[in-house]
């Protein structure tokens, strides 16, 4: 997510989307004025702002080194930021190794939409590789009409629960010491989510906002 990039750590920024883009169960718009220690939340509807509400939170986006991430489907930009470092995501399912000198590795692309198989030693090998936690992305969709990838990926990735992720429904996650924690967002719409790098957990857009229900 851009605003990684572009926010100025002393300055309030606001933000705005339909709720149920960013993971909340709700008809209106949900937007947010935030600082570095405080969230407005604002609840709009046809009629209005209908509510708010105040909080003291110290949120994400105001963390040192935070990765910022966005996938979304082929209308839409795919990408992110961490510490000046562009993340360029290619269609498909990528893999983004970390180094020991906080920087990001080279982006590892595999074309699934395309594939009828994926190379499964050699993305094997790769994730034995690296000597840390290595951060997966989608950018459009994961599998077409071939499920097969999909299911290699889930093998691969220790993470059966991708079996079931639908056409252009977008993921996000960290594979570490053989294990995968990951978020994924709503089929047709992009997924943002933050990764601290300090302990590599995974914080989802609603979690950003501290507005997830």
């Amino acid at each position: 997510m851009n605003a990684v990039k572009t926010l100025n750590h002393h300055k309030l920024f606001f933000y705005a989307n339909i709720c149920k883009n960013i993971g909340i169960n709700d008809s209106g718009v949900c937007a947010y004025a935030v600082s570095a220690t405080s969230i407005k939340k604002f609840r709009i509807n046809s009629k209005g702002i209908i509510n708010t509400k105040n909080i003291n939170y110290h949120s994400v986006f105001y963390h040192n080194d935070i990765i910022g991430l966005s996938a979304a489907p082929l209308t839409l930009m795919s990408g992110g930021t961490f510490n000046s470092q562009d993340i360029n995501l290619p269609f498909g399912f990528n893999f983004i190794p970390m180094k020991h000198n906080n920087k990001l590795g080279t982006v590892v692309n595999y074309s699934t939409c395309n594939m009828h198989s994926l190379p499964v030693r050699e993305v094997s090998s790769f994730l034995e590789e690296q000597d840390s936690p290595t951060i997966f992305s989608s950018n459009d969709s994961v599998f077409c009409s071939d499920v097969e990838p999909l299911k290699q990926l889930a093998d691969i990735i220790k993470l059966p629960d991708i079996n079931s992720l639908q056409i252009r429904q977008q993921i996000i996650g960290v594979y570490n010491n053989g294990k995968s924690d990951f978020i994924k967002g709503i089929p047709e719409l992009p997924l943002d989510a933050f990764i601290d790098t300090k302990n590599y957990k995974i914080v989802s857009l609603c979690e950003a906002f501290a507005d997830c229900q």
